[in-house]
């Protein structure tokens, strides 16, 4: 392949990436910018093979494509529920009890060390139970 055919290339794929990035920019529908979601792969391909030895430099570039038209494909009522979810995400590795609260007090004294130390953490106390029932079998 000569240089020209190589620069050839690159210009395509520069081109069709400015064309994608202009034409995303430009949606304002959720449904439509879904339904560009959906085709993306095929777009990504397309925009790839004729970057050729430069397709990692294109990677970068199209995943900023790829995160602006899944935010507008997003409707309102989605970007809040995510927004919420988010929010919520780092709540779910927090213990339940705190450690030497009431709770976790009145759980040792009722039930136990035993029932205690798996408290905060139930599935291990399931995943553990599922073992030894495999072990002893």
């Amino acid at each position: 392949m000569s240089i020209g055919a190589i620069s050839q290339e690159r210009a395509n794929a520069e081109t069709a990436l400015r064309e994608l990035k202009d034409f995303v920019n430009t949606q304002t529908d959720p449904y439509f910018a879904y339904q560009i979601l959906n085709e993306f792969p095929e777009l990504v391909q397309s925009i790839l093979g004729a970057a050729g030895s430069d397709a990692a430099t294109y990677k970068t570039k199209l995943r900023d494509v790829y995160d602006t038209i899944v935010s507008k494909s997003m409707t309102e009522e989605q970007k809040k529920a995510k927004s919420i979810y988010d929010s919520l995400e780092h709540e779910l590795d927090r213990p339940l009890m705190i450690e030497g609260g009431a709770e976790m007090n009145a759980i040792r004294d009722t039930f136990g060390p035993q029932v205690a130390k798996y408290a905060n953490n139930p599935h291990q106390y399931v995943l553990e139970s599922e073992q030894g029932k495999e072990k002893s079998e």
